[in-house]
């Protein structure tokens, strides 16, 4: 009688059956194989996440000033038509934190992030400068655009930290249209200086070069 198949039909007790060793082969390369995928797709998701939260100012959530910085020279670098640029300081921000303390001037800066991310469109580029200083450049951004964002800007910042906190918040902002070729670090420049108007003008106001308003 001819017999087709594995030449042990019947296993043996002390040594494993060749068919059982092969299956536990196939199982842990398969096993190996799934765990190196899933640590593979976890290790790229860390990696975004890490490259993400070195990108953001951890207080308010916004850019840092470094990202700031790069994103903002690449959309100038890239723009075709000229584009607005706001530097942007809360008032009495020192007081603030020296009579009612550091924890509730961190709320202010949390509230001012949210009040920015909120009021502003995906297209603009936010982020904190450095202390309560912001930095906000605006792409295709009329004059008439510029000040319904502004007020708007006063008015939900006010609000939100009289809800949250029990007393307004307001804010001083110098701001400059930047043509198409312009150097960021000069067009930064041009709207600190547009700033320290509105803060000697008594603070709480927008000054800006003749085209933005």
């Amino acid at each position: 009688m001819l017999v087709l198949g594995w030449p042990e039909v019947y296993p043996r007790f002390l040594v494993p059956h060749p068919l059982n060793i092969a299956h536990l082969m196939l199982l842990n390369a398969s096993l190996v194989l799934g765990t190196m995928g899933f640590l593979l797709a976890h290790r790229d998701a860390a990696e975004q996440a890490l490259v993400r939260l070195a990108s953001l100012d951890t207080l308010t959530g916004l850019l840092n000033r470094r990202e700031w910085m790069q994103r903002a020279g690449r959309a100038l670098g890239t723009a075709a038509e000229p584009a607005v640029l706001l530097m942007m300081d809360l008032d009495h921000f020192k007081r603030i934190n020296d009579e009612r303390g550091h924890p509730v001037g961190d709320d202010v800066l949390r509230l001012t992030g949210e009040v920015l991310k909120g009021e502003l469109r995906a297209s603009d580029i936010v982020g904190r400068y450095g202390g309560e200083e912001f930095c906000l450049l605006l792409q295709h951004c009329d004059p008439e655009a510029f000040s319904r964002l502004d007020e708007r800007l006063h008015q939900a910042l006010r609000r939100r930290c009289e809800a949250s906190l029990g007393f307004t918040v307001d804010f001083s902002v110098g701001a400059v249209r930047v043509p198409p070729g312009e150097a960021l670090a000069a067009a930064i420049k041009r709207a600190d200086d547009q700033l320290y108007r509105a803060k000697h003008a008594g603070r709480g106001r927008t000054c800006c070069e003749d085209g933005v308003l």
